[in-house]
C-alpha cells in the first residue's frame, strides 16, 4: 500500500519528536550526574569523622591545603587528622608554611603522619611537625637539604653569536645567571644563603622531634633513608600505615573507635566535570596542561627531574 505524503510528514516529525526527548533525557541524566559529583558532601557537615588530608606531588607556595588545614582547626566534627604524605618536596617557603600550620593545627587536634612512596626533603619538613609518623617498609624519606639551581649558557650563547648585554648596579646583582660566569664571589654568597637556610631546616627536624641538633646533623647532608633507617635515626616515630596511625589515635588520644577516616580535599583542587566524567568513562585527563615552575630556595629530592 502506497503511503501518502502526509503519512510521510508525519512519521518524519514523530521522528525528531523523539530524537529530541531522548537528547533531553541523555542531557537530565548528565546534568543529575554533574550535581552530584560536584555537591559537596553532606555526611561531613553532621557527622565526626577523621579527616584525611593527602599532599601529593611538589609542595608549593601558598598551597589550597594551607587555608584547609585551617578549617579544619575549626571543624568540631574532625576530632583527629591523618596526613597521607607522598612528595619529593618542593619550595623551601612551601614547606616552612606546611610545618606551621600543622603545628597550629595540633594544639586544637592530634595529627599522625603517613609516609607514603616518597617523602622527601619538603615533605620530611611537613611531616615532623605532626604528632606521630609512621611510614612503610618501602618508603624513601629524608633528603634533608637545600638547593639552589641556575645554568650557564655562556658557551652556547658564543657559538650561536649571542652576546648578552648586562648592566647591573653591582657585581653580586643577579648572580648567578645564565648569561654570565658564575664568580667565585657570586658562588660564595649563594652558598651562604643555602647553608643558612639549611640549619634552619636542621633545628625545625631537631626541634619537632625532640632530638639534639648534632644528631639531626649527622644524616642532613641531603641523603636518603629507608623507613627502617629513619626509624633507626629516630626521623619517624614506627613502620606503619593507615590502619597503624588510626589504632595509634584511638589508643594514645582516646579517638572514637567507631569513626571512620574520610578523605577530605581543598574545594577549588576538586576534579572539573570533564574529568570527573571522563574518570568514570576510564578515560585518563590530565590535571594541568602547565609546567610547575619551581624558584628560590628549593627542598626537593631529584630536582633534575622537573627541567623541561
Amino acid at each position: 500500500m502506497a503511503i501518502s505524503s502526509d503519512m510521510l510528514i508525519e512519521r518524519s516529525r514523530m521522528k525528531r519528536q523523539i530524537s529530541f526527548w531522548r537528547l533531553a533525557a541523555i542531557g537530565a541524566v548528565v546534568f543529575f550526574l554533574v550535581i552530584m559529583i560536584e555537591k559537596p558532601d553532606a555526611v561531613s557537615v553532621n557527622k565526626s569523622y577523621i579527616a584525611r588530608v593527602d599532599i601529593e606531588g611538589i609542595i608549593s607556595d601558598d598551597m589550597p591545603e594551607m587555608k584547609m588545614l585551617k578549617d579544619l582547626e575549626k571543624n568540631d566534627h574532625i576530632p583527629a587528622v591523618v596526613l597521607f604524605l607522598n612528595t619529593p618536596g618542593g619550595t623551601a617557603v612551601g614547606g616552612e608554611e606546611l610545618y606551621k600550620r600543622i603545628n597550629e593545627l595540633k594544639k586544637k587536634k592530634p595529627v599522625v603522619a603517613v609516609m607514603r612512596s616518597l617523602c622527601a626533603s619538603a615533605g620530611t619538613m611537613t611531616a615532623v611537625a605532626a604528632d606521630r609518623i609512621f611510614a612503610s617498609q618501602g618508603t624513601i624519606t629524608g633528603s634533608i637539604g637545600v638547593i639552589f639551581q641556575s645554568a650557564d649558557v655562556t658557551g652556547l650563547a658564543d657559538k650561536v653569536g649571542i652576546e648578552p648585554v648586562i648592566i647591573k648596579s653591582g657585581p653580586l646583582k643577579g648572580s648567578p645567571s645564565p648569561f654570565e660566569k658564575t664568580t667565585p664571589e657570586g658562588r660564595a654568597v649563594v652558598q651562604t644563603l643555602v647553608n643558612d637556610f639549611h640549619r634552619v631546616f636542621v633545628q625545625m627536624v631537631a626541634d619537632a622531634r625532640r632530638l639534639p641538633v648534632e644528631d639531626v646533623a649527622r644524616f642532613s647532608d641531603g641523603r636518603i633513608l629507608s623507613a627502617q633507617q629513619a626509624l633507626d635515626v629516630k626521623l619517624i616515630d614506627a613502620i606503619g600505615g593507615q590502619d597503624e596511625a588510626v589504632a595509634w589515635l584511638q589508643k594514645e588520644k582516646g579517638v572514637d573507635n567507631t569513626l571512620e577516616v574520610r578523605k577530605v580535599e581543598p574545594p577549588k583542587e576538586r576534579k572539573g566535570v570533564l574529568e570527573r566524567l571522563g574518570s568514570m568513562a576510564g578515560l585518563s585527563v590530565p590535571a594541568s596542561l602547565n609546567a610547575l615552575k619551581l624558584d628560590g630556595l628549593l627542598l626537593i629530592w631529584q630536582p633534575a627531574l622537573l627541567e623541561e
